[in-house]
Formats: C-alpha cells, structure tokens, sequence
C-alpha cells in the first residue's frame, strides 16, 4: 500500500475512534433520558414523532459533519503534500535525465573526436610526403633560370600537378603527372623575375582513397657559405583544390 493512503486511511480510523464513542454516548444517554422520564415516543403521531427525531438526531448529524469537514480538510491536505512530493520526484526525474543526457552528450562528443582523429590519422598516412628543392641554373638580364627538384617519400598519388603561380616577369609552369609513386623524383625548369623574391607554388594531387587534396607554398631565395643561390619552399596549407587543371 502506497504512502498516501496509508495516510488518509489513518486519519479515517482517528475520526471513527472520535465519533462512535460520542455517538455512543449520546444514545446512551438519550435511551436513559427516555427511560428516566417514562414518556414513550412510539405514541407520538408522526408529526411529533418527527420533530422529536429530528432533534434527537440533529447534534449527531453535525458532530459527524463537523468530523467530516475536518478529515476532508486533512485529506485534502495531504492530497497536496503528495502531489508536491511528485512534482519533486518529477523535477528530480527530469534533472536525472538532463544528466544522462549531457554525459551521454559528452560520450558522443568524445567519441566523434576520436573518430575525426583516426581519420585524420588514416588520411594523412596515405598522403604523399613532399620535398622540393629549387636549384640556380643561371641567369640572363633580369630573368633567373630554376631547376625544381621534387621528390616523394610517402605514398603513391595520382593526377599529379605542381603549379608555378607566375606573376610578371615569370613563366607559369606545371608539372603534370599521372601517377607519382614513392621514392620517386622530377625536375621542373622555370624562370623568375629577379625583382621578385617569393613565389607562390600550388601542389595538387589525388591520394590512394582517390579524394583531390592541394598544397600551398611560397619559395624564397637563399643562399649557402658560398654564395650558391637556391629556393626554398616553405608550406602554407593542406586545403581541398576542386580547380581545374591548367594546360602546360
């Protein structure tokens, strides 16, 4: 049995234990009463009759209301202590939830960033691992000759393509290839202005799970103990590069 009506079931026995005992006695008293006196109310007509019974009866009449006015009142009561005792159970049920939600939230947070990280991790293992080097060939008035050296050492890619953006004084030149494996090597002659001193390369390519990946670099110039001129690329960025290639 619930906590509610063991309550009000309680508080029922409490008024009967009040109410029969009066009842009780106050019959008691009138059987007394009656007896004492010697009046016989069964001679009565039905017009005394009544009036007699109605006033016999009238105070147990409203001793039984005023105990049901009172255990109605105390019903009522804890009608509402329960309904608040549910409404927190609820309000408690209810931030139970949020925090199952939030950690299950959290779970799933955790769980995609590791997800993104094998794979990244999976992706950058089958990326091409790329070095250039430029090497001075020569020069003739303001135009400078360059020999691009670049070299694999990760894996193979596909649709190969490095890009010498150009610029005035500078021939745009490209490197086409369709298949660049690992441990592989390829030259590429361009020629630069001297006036410039960096120069913006594009590499792109297609990786062996066959997504278009790109590359950015700016190459400057550089020289070694001996004067010797060379370039070297600094890398900018690893984004997506849907563009179409340019012809040689």
């Amino acid at each position: 049995m619930s906590e509610q009506p063991q309550a009000q079931l309680k508080f029922r026995n409490r008024r009967a234990w009040i109410g029969l005992p009066l009842t009780g006695l106050y019959l008691f008293g009138l059987a007394a009463h009656v007896y004492m006196s010697g009046s016989n109310p069964l001679k009565l007509d039905l017009n005394e009759l009544g009036d007699f019974l109605a006033g016999v009866f009238g105070p147990l009449a409203f001793l039984w209301l005023v105990l049901g006015y009172f255990q109605q009142g105390e019903e009522l009561k804890h009608s509402t202590d329960a309904l608040a005792l549910q409404a927190q159970e609820l309000a408690a049920s209810v931030k139970a939830q949020q925090q199952l939600v939030e950690v299950e939230l959290k779970r799933i947070e955790v769980e995609s960033s590791r997800h993104a990280a094998e794979r990244k991790r999976q992706s950058d293992a089958i990326q091409p691992r790329l070095t250039i080097h430029g090497a001075y060939e020569g020069d003739h008035e303001n135009v400078v000759t360059w020999c691009l050296t670049v070299h694999n050492a990760g894996r193979h890619c596909t649709q190969f393509q490095m890009a010498n953006l150009g610029g005035e004084g500078s021939s745009s030149k490209t490197l086409l290839l369709p298949l660049l494996r690992h441990d592989e090597t390829h030259d590429l002659a361009i020629d630069t202005d001297k006036t410039v001193g960096v120069r913006a390369f594009v590499v792109s390519y297609t990786d062996e799970d066959g997504v278009e990946q790109a590359q950015s670099f700016m190459a400057r110039e550089a020289s070694d103990e001996d004067e010797h001129l060379y370039l070297v690329f600094d890398p900018l960025s690893n984004v997506f590069k849907p563009d179409p290639r340019p012809a040689m």
